[in-house]
This record gives C-alpha cells, structure tokens and sequence, in this order.
C-alpha cells in the first residue's frame, strides 16, 4: 500500500474505528479496563502516533500515573539526589580548605622546629646565640600544643567529613537505582498501551506513520532525531552537578 493511499484512507474514514477492547495485559500491573480507557484515542491523538516520540506526548496526556504521578515521583528522586550531590560539594570545598589549614600549621610547627635546632646548634659553639635559642625554645613550648592541638581538631573533622561523602555516595547509588527502575516501568508501560493502541486502531496507526515517513523523506519532520523519554531529567548535567560527583569520586 503506498504512502498516499494510507493517508486517504485514514481522511476517508471519519472518526476512528477501534478494534475491539484489548484482552488481558501481557504483565501484571495494567488491568484490561485501565488499558482500554487510555487507548481509547480520538482521530486527532492518533495522527499524533506517527512516531515513538509524538505517540508518547499522547501516553502522557491519556496516562495520569506517567503524566502525573509517576513523574512527580522521579521529580522528587531527582531533588533529592541533587540535594545530596549540593552537600558533597559543599563538604568537598570544605575538605580541600581543612587539609590546606592542616598542612600550613604542621610546615609552621616543622619550621619552629628546625630553627630552633639551628639556634641551639650555634649557642652550643657561641654563648651570644643562646638567647635567640631560648626565646625560640619558649615560643615552640607555647606554640606547639595550640597547633597540636589544631592539627587533633581539623583532622578529626577531616575524618567525620570524608565518612559523611561515604554515606552519601551510597545514598547517591540508591537513588540512581530507583530513578532507573522507575524510567524503566515507565517505559515499559508505554510500550504496553502503544502496542494495543497498534493492535486496537491498526489502519489509523499505519497512516499516521505513512504521512510521518513522507515528512521525513520531504524533510519535514523536526521530531524524529529527539528522545521521547520525558522522564529523564537533566539530560546535560550543570558544572556543578559534575563538580559534586567529581568530589566524591576523588574522596
């Protein structure tokens, strides 16, 4: 049959002509009555069959649990997750700066050290340097508990951040796993009603597509090249985004 006797055919017709109600779901999950009152389209929704990508623009509009509450969920799975990745980068900028502080207090501690080695070196061979070695011996005696001491306190925070990123690429981990299980049924459930929109409307489906091939042969069609999959979200991470994963990558 040729691309123009199926687009005159689908204008001849009138309204559409459904096929009988669909049987039993091939899975469980998406009862015969659910299927049959989302597929049941009007000649308008299905001139929008003519591609994976329009046809799931109509799925989303028929569907409540994919237009709605599907996606509310994996909007909220995304919101978290970038919550999470926010605070990896925040304790990454964190971490960066305390190791900073640490390796300038323990230089100035080593540094205090070997210049007091060097003033007591040269007051063992000449008394005039004595009192340079004891006013460094005097000045590491009171400097080097507080930076000790600092030293115990930045590392110990150190420790309680990087365990806190392990925590948070383990949450990271859940999340992405949910967010794929949840794309996956989604995706599933369309393929589901667009096979029994198939079966359920053959001679609409097959003009639809007739006139989508002979737009894309005319170079009419903007939508072939473009994913249907509404469901991912943030297809181009931000810097930001890959910052935060860069982060716990490096910790």
């Amino acid at each position: 049959t040729s691309t123009a006797s199926l687009c005159k055919l689908a204008t001849s017709e009138g309204l559409p002509k459904p096929s009988p109600a669909p049987g039993p779901p091939r899975e469980t999950g998406t009862s015969s009555a659910w299927l049959s009152a989302t597929t049941a389209l009007t000649e308008e929704e299905l001139a929008q069959c003519g591609s994976d990508q329009t046809a799931y623009q109509v799925f989303l509009a028929r569907d409540p649990r994919a237009g709605d509450i599907w996606q509310a969920e994996l909007q909220k799975l995304h919101t978290e997750r970038r919550t999470h990745l926010d605070e990896a980068k925040s304790l990454g900028e964190e971490l960066v700066q305390v190791k900073e502080t640490m390796r300038k207090a323990q230089a100035a501690l080593e540094t205090l050290k070997a210049r007091l080695l060097e003033a007591e070196t040269a007051a063992s061979v000449d008394a005039s340097a004595k009192p340079r070695a004891e006013t460094l011996r005097t000045l590491l005696a009171g400097e080097e508990p507080r930076l000790n001491s600092m030293l115990d306190e930045k590392r110990s925070k150190y420790n309680s951040d990087i365990g806190r990123l392990k925590e948070l690429r383990r949450e990271l981990g859940h999340y992405e796993l949910r967010e794929s299980k949840l794309k996956a049924s989604v995706q599933a459930e369309f393929e589901r009603w667009q096979t029994v929109v198939e079966e359920r409307y053959p001679l609409e489906i097959a003009a639809a597509r007739a006139r989508e091939a002979a737009a894309e042969e005319g170079g009419g069609s903007e939508v072939g090249g473009d994913s249907h999959d509404e469901t991912t979200i943030d297809a181009a991470p931000s810097r930001q985004f890959k910052m935060a994963l860069q982060v716990i990558k490096d910790f």
